[in-house]
């Protein structure tokens, strides 16, 4: 799965921000994190007509907020009593980018 943590950092403005874009193998969505760090947290799952579509919206994300002045960062800037799912390799349908614990319709399979 490739992952970015992105960081901005600004004291004067007192902008303390955290990015996150995620890409599972195959998958044609996005999946993206934002927020204050050690605070709010929001998520947002851009779906793409293909894996490359995907590909390249993840790469013009990534450059965009480069640009914008955020820097490399780890996990460590999300929340503490944030959960994150990141399903386990090998749970990916490369056929059509879905996760396997989504049925066709993306409602979850249980």
């Amino acid at each position: 799965m490739k992952i970015v943590y992105l960081l901005f950092l600004d004291p004067d403005h007192n902008h303390y921000r955290f990015y996150r874009l995620a890409l599972a193998p195959g998958a044609r969505a996005v999946h993206k994190l934002w927020g204050r760090v050690g605070d709010y947290v929001t998520e947002k799952w851009e779906i793409l007509p293909s894996h490359q579509e995907a590909e390249k919206h993840f790469a013009r994300v990534e450059k965009d907020k480069r640009r914008e002045g955020y820097r490399e960062a780890d996990e460590k800037v999300l929340p503490k009593n944030f959960f994150l799912y990141i399903p386990a390799t090998g749970t990916e349908r490369p056929e059509d980018g879905q996760l396997s614990w989504l049925d066709p319709e993306g409602e979850p399979s249980v």
